[in-house]
């Protein structure tokens, strides 16, 4: 699987459509009743084209997302990724996902507004991904920014509380402990 990342990215032909066969695969009933009863859908941090879209190119999984009246968080990757995302703004992302469910549904994104530290990237192979502003209004997704950046042992991840407290402050229930 790497050669074949790094063959991709060599060629530089970006990924036009994701697929799952058979395309008739349906839900576990108790997977669209979690989603119809959910405060909050969150989808990501994750590789776009192999962790995101498989989920949601199930048409039961899909169709739950899109008609649950939660609000739909996607949190956008810090970093682009060998073979899949290569020079993707975080509009893009989204753009591609909705492409792929048939019609919008994200509703927010969390945006890192942090600038990882260059001796954590790897110039001509993974980059951070690049803030589109007006691009993400256009897709009519309100982005919240904020640091969620942990470089942690060396490693670009996420801070998971920092993005706890922004989900959570997401619930309309939800007061913030002082």
């Amino acid at each position: 699987m790497l050669q074949a990342n790094r063959l991709f990215h060599y060629k530089k032909k970006p990924i036009k459509r994701a697929f799952i066969e058979p395309e008739n695969v349906e839900p576990l009933e108790t997977a669209t009743q979690a989603i119809r009863e959910a405060d909050l859908i969150v989808i990501g941090p994750g590789s776009l084209y192999t962790s995101i879209l498989p989920n949601l190119l199930v048409k039961g999984i899909a169709q739950a997302v899109i008609n649950s009246k939660a609000e739909k968080v996607y949190i956008t990757n810090i970093l682009t990724q060998i073979g899949e995302t290569d020079y993707f703004s975080d509009a893009d992302h989204i753009r591609v996902i909705q492409e792929h469910v048939g019609e919008p549904f994200i509703t927010k994104t969390l945006i890192n507004t942090e600038k990882v530290p260059h001796e954590l990237l790897f110039p001509d192979e993974v980059a951070q991904v690049v803030h589109d502003a007006a691009g993400i209004s256009k897709l009519g997704v309100e982005a919240i920014y904020h640091d969620f950046l942990s470089t942690e042992d060396g490693l670009v991840r996420h801070d998971g509380e920092k993005v706890a407290t922004a989900l959570l402050n997401l619930l309309p229930n939800y007061k913030e402990k002082e």
